[in-house]
C-alpha cells in the first residue's frame, strides 16, 4: 500500500506509478522494552514517521501491507534500489531512546544511522511523536539529497 501527500491510504488498483526518486518503505517500528506504552509510543512514532516522510518532495513512501509478514514486507527483486527504515523504541523511566536506520533493500547494507534520546512528559505525547517524527524525516531527507528548500517540515 501506498500514501498519498494527506497520508490517505491508496489501495495498490489506485496507487500512482513510483517516479525515479528513492523509495523508501517504512517497516513498523520496534518495541524493545516489552511495556505496553513502548508499543504504543513505537507504533505512533512509525505512523508520524510515514507523514513527514510522505510530505517530502523527491521520495516515494511505501506502507508495507499490515497482513504481510515481516519477511515479505521487507523482501526485494534483483537490482532494487530502494531502502528500508527501520526503528526501534526502548523505555527506561521518564526517558526513551529510538534507534533507527536506513538500510538498502538489495544489500541490508546499513546506511544511515541515528538514536534520538528524549524525555517523556505524558502531558504532551503527541508533541513527542511529532518533534521525533521531523528529525528522523529530516534526517532521511538529507540523507537522500533533497535541500531543505524542497522539504516541507
Amino acid at each position: 500500500m501506498l500514501l498519498d501527500v494527506s497520508g490517505r491510504l491508496i489501495q495498490n488498483s489506485e496507487a500512482p506509478t513510483l517516479s525515479a526518486a528513492p523509495t523508501v518503505t517504512v517497516m513498523p517500528f520496534e518495541d524493545l522494552t516489552g511495556q505496553s506504552h513502548a508499543a504504543r509510543l513505537a507504533k505512533s512514532v512509525t505512523y508520524e514517521v510515514i507523514l513527514q516522510l510522505a510530505k517530502q518532495h523527491g521520495m516515494n513512501v511505501i506502507v508495507p501491507d499490515v497482513s504481510d509478514d515481516e519477511e515479505t514486507q521487507a523482501s526485494s527483486g534483483p537490482g532494487d534500489q530502494g531502502y528500508l527504515l527501520q526503528g526501534s523504541v526502548r523505555i527506561g523511566g521518564n526517558s526513551m531512546r529510538l534507534l533507527v536506520r536506513l538500510v538498502t533493500r538489495e544489500t541490508r547494507a546499513i546506511v544511515w544511522s541515528d538514536s534520538y534520546d528524549a524525555s517523556i512528559d505524558a502531558s504532551k505525547p503527541i508533541d513527542l511523536e511529532t518533534q521525533l517524527a521531523q528529525k528522523v524525516a529530516s534526517a532521511i531527507v538529507q540523507f537522500g539529497g533533497i535541500s531543505r528548500k524542497e522539504a516541507r517540515l
